[in-house]
């Protein structure tokens, strides 16, 4: 009866913990504030952030994560990224053996797990959101696939972190964005929104990217319509120039 019972006291735990993989993939506990915010070792929050073209860098498993994101773009006149995975998380069970499987991978061999998406450089945008669910309390393991992979593109860049979560907090998520991107400036606090404010998202956003004072001058670097992953498209700068991106997703 004691193996019993600790046995199913593992399932739950295992079950809880990875919360972001399941049907709401991205929400955290609803006993929570509506918006909440958590330090990432940020530059003076009152000093206004000059900014030129920004990017909206997402991965999203429900959907919940992509609305976050379309909020910012909106709000920001910001060009959006859409993160592919490489692997197929659809199915739950198989994502929940899949998701500790890449981060053991991870944490132990550095080894991370593919995506689809690529983009060329970084060159054209001064400011880049990256907006990511929570799995296992880390960042979804396709987005760090892809920053690990953009690592050094990243550098010098000034980035803002906004997080989905179901029960866990969010400063593991943070240590991952930073340890990936550690070239990189990281302005304000990170964002995190759960799904049961999920419907409130345009206005927490719109708070959100006013206490990290920026100074947008409204500028877009791509016109990313119309653009497939993994095609390698050319697209036209603002400056028309042409210019060869892998894997923007439209």
């Amino acid at each position: 009866m004691i193996m019993r019972n600790l046995i199913l006291l593992m399932i739950s735990t295992f079950i809880v913990a990875f919360g972001s993989c399941g049907k709401n993939d991205e929400t955290i506990n609803q006993e929570e504030s509506s918006q909440q915010t958590e330090n990432i070792e940020s530059s003076d929050s009152t000093t206004t952030q000059s900014v030129g073209k920004i990017l909206v860098i997402y991965y999203s498993r429900s959907g919940n994560t992509k609305k976050v994101a379309e909020a910012i773009k909106n709000q920001l006149d910001a060009d959006i990224l859409e993160v592919i995975p490489g692997n197929d998380y659809s199915d739950y069970n198989k994502a929940l053996e899949m998701c500790q499987t890449e981060l053991s991978a991870i944490d132990k061999n550095g080894t991370y797990p593919p995506v689809n998406t690529s983009v060329e450089n970084f060159d054209n945008y001064d400011f880049i959101f990256v907006c990511t669910p929570l799995w296992w309390s880390r960042m979804a393991t396709p987005m760090q696939g892809f920053l690990y992979n953009h690592s050094n593109k990243l550098a010098n860049k000034n980035i803002a972190l906004a997080v989905t979560s179901h029960s866990s907090g969010i400063s593991s998520v943070v240590s991952d964005c930073k340890r990936l991107c550690n070239s990189s400036s990281f302005v304000g606090d990170a964002l995190w929104i759960s799904a049961s404010n999920l419907s409130n998202t345009s206005s927490l956003v719109e708070e959100w990217i006013s206490s990290l004072n920026l100074n947008t001058k409204n500028v877009s670097a791509f016109n990313l319509k119309g653009v497939q992953n993994g095609s390698a498209p050319i697209v036209t700068l603002n400056s028309g120039y042409l210019n060869r991106t892998i894997g923007i997703n439209s």
